[in-house]
């Protein structure tokens, strides 16, 4: 769907960019132990786990939201980050958790890192997946993972890799 809206939009897709987008992919599953730590601690023993993400990247909260149910039988859903604001915010408490993707080039970063401080306001706990380990500042209850994409728009195929990682993980523990 990228090369597609990269061709309608004038623009030709060079293979480098998918050269790119395997070295990214490379480096998380190298950065896997460290992932995995922080992933692992902040999914605990949730008895449900909400996916938020905007754009591009709310295909990886909906496959995480399934990986998530098969694999360790655990309720879950992906909801994009307005749908979840007028709304389910309201459910937010201790023992919730939510995993966010986003990329920090996203033009609804903004909007998500609001919905992070909210969710952790209302006493819940962020596993914030993103390109940039210094999005948001360090708080209780926010778990960031680093996953270093420079192509907002390419950030579904990347950011999803470390939740794949700690579904699977996590499944085993469960």
């Amino acid at each position: 769907i990228y090369m597609i809206s990269q061709f309608l939009g004038g623009n030709s897709s060079d293979i480098s960019i998918w050269r790119q987008v395997a070295g990214e992919i490379e480096q998380v599953l190298d950065s896997r132990d460290n992932i995995l730590s922080g992933m692992l601690d902040a999914l605990g023993s949730a008895s449900y786990v909400q996916f938020v993400a905007r754009g591009t990247s709310l295909a990886s909260a909906s496959q995480s939201a399934l990986m998530v149910m098969e694999a360790s039988h655990t309720p879950s859903q992906a909801l994009a980050g307005g749908e979840f604001r007028h709304g389910p915010l309201e459910m937010v408490g201790e023992g919730f958790i939510a995993v966010v993707i986003a990329h920090s080039a996203s033009p609804t970063f903004e909007q998500t890192r609001r919905l992070v401080a909210d969710i952790l306001r209302f006493g819940g706990r962020v596993v914030l997946v993103t390109d940039n380990c210094k999005a948001l500042d360090a708080v209780e209850n926010l778990t960031v993972v680093a996953v270093n994409t420079y192509d907002a728009d390419l950030f579904a195929i990347t950011g999803i890799i470390p939740v794949q990682l700690a579904v699977e993980a996590w499944a085993r523990i469960e």
